[in-house]
Formats: structure tokens, C-alpha cells, sequence
């Protein structure tokens, strides 16, 4: 749990398999050689971050799978220049990041099943590639809280307390769902699947909003109350 496992900073052979149980203080790509991870079995925890560190173009891959990734720090996809960059993949698992999530450059989240990418932190997009295929992203932190504006499929706050703002105009092609603490938004969302607006005790969810929101397919006007 002390180490720190390092991939890519040399030549190798054979890309990385998972297929125990694993548990390492970091994970840190290099920019010798680009690495898939990928996974037979099992599941790979840190207590810090998973990162890369580039000097030249490298872009890594971690293949999610129908397995799970804890994150005990921040999960830094890219130092925002193209072709550096450690890319996602989430089939049927789970991804669930303590800290923040860094997107940049023309680094990739993508779901390819209907697995969970849970934020404690904030999901700081700036650029790349984000496609939600049929999974959840689940903002959880019990402080405020960054939302990517990216376009979700089912997006989910399961908040303990404090605001989550989303930062981007956005699309959910599924539901969105607030369980807990307090989401707003200031620019411009549409929602084309369910919108449960009155959670069931004991959440106390809070829902503010100062622009255009659309609902399913008619995509008219909220009559929500609008925050001055």
C-alpha cells in the first residue's frame, strides 16, 4: 500500500493485466511506451492519486471492464496537452474517484456498458472526449461540488450536504436524479429521459435554477421556481 506503481516510464513486452485484488498508494503512467490497463479479475485500490507524468506524447488507457477502481485521491486524466493523456473505459464496473477528476486536452471518458463513475470532489473538464453510453456518473461529495458540462446518461447527486453547480451546458439522455444536498445550474440543460423533482424523505434536496431547462421531448420552459 506504501508503493507507488509506475507504467510506461520503459520499454516493455506485455501490457498490464489485473486479476487479484490490488492495493497501491499511486499509479503513475510514464511516456516511454503507451500501456493499456486492463483487468481478468479482481479490483486495484490507491490511496492517492492515479496520474501521468509526460516528456513526450503518451496516451494510456485504463480499461475499467466489469470490474471496480478506488480512488483515494484525484484521478488526473491530463496535463491538457493533446496526446498525453491516461483515457477511461467503464463497461458494467465502477470508477470511484475520493478526490477530483482533471479532463483535458483530447483525453477520453467513455462507457460502453452501464457501470458507475462516482466524484467525491470536482469533475474539472476542460476538454476531451466524454461519452455516457448507458452508465451513471454519481457526484457524492459532502461539500460543494464542480459538475463537468459534459453530456450524461443518468446523472445522479447523492449528496451528504452542500451545492453541486454544473459548469457547462449539458444533455442527460437518461435521468437525473438528486437524492441529496443541492444541484444548480446557470446556463442551459435538457433532460430527455425522468426528472423526479420530489425525492422522498429523508433527502433534503435542493434544486435552483437560473436558465432553460427542457424535459423529455417536449423540452418547454421548467416552471420550477428560477433563482434570482
Amino acid at each position: 500500500m506504501n508503493d507507488i506503481a509506475i507504467i510506461g516510464d520503459s520499454a516493455f513486452l506485455n501490457q498490464p493485466v489485473i486479476s487479484t485484488n490490488v492495493a497501491v498508494k499511486g499509479l503513475n503512467f510514464g511516456s516511454v511506451k503507451a500501456a493499456t490497463l486492463s483487468f481478468s479479475g479482481g479490483s486495484l485500490t490507491t490511496t492517492g492519486n492515479i496520474s501521468g507524468s509526460w516528456t513526450a506524447d503518451a496516451q494510456h488507457t485504463i480499461n475499467v471492464g466489469s470490474q471496480s477502481i478506488t480512488v483515494g485521491g484525484d484521478l488526473l486524466m491530463s496535463a491538457g496537452v493533446n496526446n498525453r493523456s491516461v483515457n477511461v473505459n467503464i463497461g458494467s464496473g465502477s470508477l470511484a474517484v475520493t478526490g477530483n477528476v482533471q479532463q483535458g486536452g483530447n483525453s477520453s471518458m467513455v462507457f460502453s456498458g452501464a457501470g458507475t463513475l462516482t466524484v467525491g470532489g470536482n469533475y474539472n473538464y476542460t476538454a476531451g472526449t466524454f461519452t455516457g453510453g448507458s452508465g451513471t456518473v454519481i457526484y457524492s461529495g459532502g461539500g460543494a461540488q464542480s459538475v463537468a458540462g459534459v453530456n450524461y446518461n443518468n446523472l445522479t447527486f447523492q449528496k451528504s450536504g452542500g451545492s453541486a453547480l454544473l459548469t457547462g451546458a449539458s444533455v442527460m439522455a437518461g435521468n437525473l436524479t438528486v437524492n441529496g444536498g443541492q444541484f444548480s445550474w446557470r446556463i442551459s440543460i435538457s433532460v430527455l429521459s425522468v426528472f423526479p423533482l420530489h425525492p422522498e424523505p429523508p433527502c433534503c434536496a435542493v434544486i435552483q435554477i437560473s436558465a432553460y431547462l427542457g424535459i423529455g421531448a417536449t423540452r418547454g420552459r421548467s416552471s420550477l421556481p428560477v433563482e434570482q
